[in-house]
């Protein structure tokens, strides 16, 4: 019994750390990312915005109506809550399927309320406008996508899905970027 737990507990160790091993070259265009979008007050956002000099960026891209990126709030959540005062900026940018502006963000803002987020939140549109809103994906799997940029604004990490394992691989990540002085 004992030695089914610890293999069990072996292959779990294993396959979080190769889910750890992400490569942000197979989906972004260039080592840098950057994005321009509208919160959902309508007020523009930039990732070359002043609050967000010297700081980690950790972008998640995520829609309302995706069962595994309502799953990772909680940890992002969590995650604002340890590191915002140690330079860690979360945005999310939330995509909606529905086409009217006035609704999308309805929807949006229920979704920010019912999951209880507390980062900034942009607006990204329909799932069709996912290139024209980030242009410099390149290719993207799925969502929820984060994508984590260090104090320099190069990506260390990108990472596409939530599971078990990954609370702990997001943590680990911004740790990594956070203490890592680097800056342009």
């Amino acid at each position: 019994m004992r030695s089914r737990l610890f293999a069990g507990a072996l292959a779990a160790t294993m396959i979080c750390t190769v889910a750890s091993n992400a490569d942000p070259e197979t989906r972004l265009k260039r080592d840098e990312f950057s994005f321009n979008l509208p919160d959902l007050n309508g007020e523009m956002v930039s990732s070359e915005d002043e609050r967000f000099e010297g700081k980690v960026i950790l972008l998640d891209i995520w829609g309302t109506w995706c069962i595994n990126c309502r799953a990772a709030i909680p940890t992002l959540n969590a995650l604002h809550e340890q590191f915002k005062d140690e330079g860690l900026a979360i945005v999310g940018v939330n995509f909606e399927h529905e086409k009217d502006k006035t609704k999308r963000i309805a929807r949006a803002q229920k979704g920010v309320e019912k999951l209880g987020i507390e980062y900034l939140i942009l607006d990204g549109g329909t799932p069709d406008d996912l290139f024209d809103s980030l242009p410099d994906l390149g290719e993207i799997e799925d969502i929820p996508t984060v994508i984590l940029s260090g104090r320099d604004g190069k990506v260390r990490f990108v990472k596409t899905g939530f599971g078990e394992c990954d609370a702990e691989i997001y943590k680990s990540e911004v740790a990594k970027a956070l203490s890592t002085n680097e800056t342009d």
